[in-house]
């Protein structure tokens, strides 16, 4: 399993990430992430995936895909997509 992340900010299109996971998930682990949005950043995505390293039509498969939208400094709206994760 991969943990995937994509930022965007004012001064780069975007930053990535990806982290191997040692061992695979089961029901009831918890996943802690830790992140620091700057004060440039709007968005931010974590993908959980199977099989690459890319979001990708053809290839693997995203497991939980987290989209992070900074409206504020103390506002940070996510929602999840789970087992679905529409590409465009």
């Amino acid at each position: 399993m991969l943990f995937r992340y994509f930022g965007g900010n004012n001064r780069r299109a975007y930053t990535k990430f990806t982290k191997k996971l040692e061992t695979l998930l089961n029901y009831n682990d918890t996943i802690t992430i830790e992140v620091e949005v700057y004060n440039t950043s709007n968005y931010f995505h974590i993908y959980l995936m199977h099989e690459t390293l890319e979001p990708s039509k053809k290839i693997g498969h995203v497991v939980l895909a987290l989209p992070f939208f900074v409206n504020q400094a103390t506002l940070t709206q996510c929602q999840y997509y789970l087992h679905q994760y529409v590409y465009g």
